[in-house]
């Protein structure tokens, strides 16, 4: 392998590029392919290839669309007030909507096993 090959990160299981989520803790990334999350630095590297970039990039216009619902654990949202004058995560005073929202996200999240990923 030469310094200046490319790689990405796939799945150990079912060989889908992984993605960052931050929305596990210890389990940041995320397989669309089969589900499963891991933590950092996980996953195989692989050459890179235009086919992979193509599903890789498919699967985080995907997520986005999600996580533009969801709140993180562990982060304070710049546009909030409380979050602002305190040290403590937006989780710990969200309301009743953004807590909606965030639900439907994690369901949305699996979603994103659709059957031309799946192995």
């Amino acid at each position: 392998m030469s310094e200046t090959e490319e790689r990405i990160n796939v799945c150990e299981t079912c060989s889908t590029p992984l993605i960052a989520t931050m929305m596990i803790i210890q389990n940041e990334i995320y397989c669309p392919g089969c589900g499963k999350s891991y933590p950092f630095g996980a996953g195989r590297s692989v050459a890179w290839t235009p086919e992979l970039y193509k599903i890789e990039s498919d699967n985080y216009e995907r997520f986005h669309e999600i996580y533009d619902n969801m709140v993180p654990p562990g982060c304070q949202i710049e546009d909030c007030d409380k979050c602002k004058n305190s040290h403590e995560y937006h989780r710990s005073h969200w309301t009743d909507e953004e807590k909606a929202k965030d639900a439907q996200g994690q369901k949305d999240l699996k979603t994103m096993l659709l059957p031309g990923y799946r192995r």
